[in-house]
């Protein structure tokens, strides 16, 4: 029989900035004075528009935090086919130029997606502690828009709920994702609660367990009642006592016995090969002591001297 083995759960923590459901997750919101408003999302993760102030546009027509110059202006699609030297050039002169034009009012930084000022009134957010554009903050896999809407963040990339689920290991009995615990045993991944005995369903995590010949998992107890040899006078498995991790088991005349069992079955003798006077003297298949045994033969021979 496999030696049992024990199956233990691993806690699949959530991802850097994850927001989990109905949690206290915190959102930031830009007022028009430019000061920072702490707000409680209720769902998974959101993001808030920047609501930038109208009079620093007014005021500042001229200023960069309104316009870049069209020397150091570039647009997102022509920025992600620049060989490494062109970005490192460009990125360079928009610095220079950045720190010689001061930003106006309605500026708010650069989105980590692009890399270009966010500038103007509703035209960026804020998600895991960074900026971005409107159109930038997206499910790096679809490409969804994620402003106002529930997200996973993952090593600092953006996923939409659904993609973000898509990325999980799926539990191997029922094949669903799995987004809490995750119970790994004989190489694969399971939810504890579908990691269960093939016989009692009983749930064997972190309890012990073996598999049979083909692989499927059962729990100690089943396994003996299922595979245990029989015994050959009360026809029970031959198993372990409760707490008990092996028994004993007593082969004659290639039948299996239990230790109480195995007895005489002329006087009911409990046979043993180590107490004296009481071990097995089997005659024509069946199981008897000494004393019985030797009977049976001076009865045969008797017999045989009368027929002769």
């Amino acid at each position: 029989m496999p030696a049992p083995v024990t199956a233990h759960t691993q806690i699949q923590t959530a991802p850097q900035g994850w927001y989990p459901p109905h949690s206290n997750a915190q959102v930031q919101e830009m007022q028009p004075d430019g000061a920072y408003k702490g707000g409680v999302s209720g769902s998974v993760g959101r993001v808030s528009q920047i609501q930038m102030s109208k009079r620093g546009m007014e005021n500042n027509q001229t200023g960069p935090g309104a316009a870049q110059s069209p020397a150091y202006q570039s647009t997102k699609q022509g920025a992600a086919t620049m060989r490494p030297e062109e970005e490192l050039d460009r990125l360079t002169k928009k610095l220079v130029y950045d720190m010689n034009h001061p930003p106006a009012e309605d500026y708010f930084g650069r989105c980590a997606r692009c890399g270009d000022n966010v500038v103007g009134d509703g035209s960026g957010c804020i998600a895991m502690e960074q900026v971005f554009h409107v159109e930038c903050f997206t499910c790096i896999t679809c490409h969804t828009r994620l402003r106002g809407k529930p997200f996973y963040a993952l090593e600092k990339k953006s996923y939409c709920e659904s993609c973000y689920i898509s990325t999980l290991e799926r539990c191997s009995k029922c094949s669903k994702p799995i987004l809490d615990r995750i119970l790994r045993a004989m190489g694969k991944a399971y939810h504890p609660r579908c990691f269960t005995c093939v016989v009692c369903n009983c749930c064997l995590d972190g309890v012990p367990f073996t598999v049979d010949a083909t692989s499927q998992i059962h729990c100690i107890d089943d396994f003996h009642r299922k595979y245990a040899p029989r015994c050959s006078v009360c026809g029970e498995p031959i198993m372990p006592e409760p707490g008990q991790e092996e028994t004993v088991r007593i082969v004659a005349l290639d039948r299996s016995f239990h230790v109480n069992c195995y007895v005489c079955e002329e006087c009911g003798l409990l046979l043993s090969s180590e107490g004296e006077g009481r071990g097995c003297y089997p005659l024509d298949g069946h199981i008897l002591c000494k004393s019985c045994s030797a009977r049976r033969i001076q009865d045969l021979s008797a017999k045989i001297s009368t027929d002769c």
